[in-house]
């Protein structure tokens, strides 16, 4: 499932990511399940992300909400991952919230419930 991209840092950002899904989405859209296409996706190799436009909102993230906490952290060459965790954060209107750490593996409830207690 793609969405509209309203912010042109994150389409720069996101273009190697987002190529990983197109070319699923091109072969058989309506044939294969969502969880089908990631399964495929991640057979695939891709060149590693560069993730220098990250870098900012990460830190903001580890030096308030995320200090202290041990996530599992995505690796620049886990392609696919890092699109499926971006794509979870995105908001209704295509945006995404500012300030978190794009390479953590956390649940989007727990983020939300983190934020609410800040």
């Amino acid at each position: 499932m793609l969405r509209c991209v309203a912010n042109l840092t994150w389409i720069v950002v996101l273009a190697t990511a987002v190529t990983a899904v197109e070319v699923l989405l091109e072969q058989s859209c309506f044939a294969i399940e969502e969880s089908e296409q990631v399964a495929q996706a991640m057979q695939r190799s891709y060149e590693p992300l560069d993730l220098s436009l990250f870098r900012d909102s990460i830190h903001h993230w580890q030096m308030k909400e995320g200090r202290g906490r041990n996530d599992l952290r995505l690796d620049s060459n886990q392609v696919v991952q890092i699109a499926e965790n971006l794509l979870k954060y995105q908001n209704a209107d295509g945006g995404w919230p500012v300030n978190l750490d794009w390479l953590a593996v956390i649940d989007v409830s727990e983020v939300r419930k983190i934020r609410k207690n800040t």
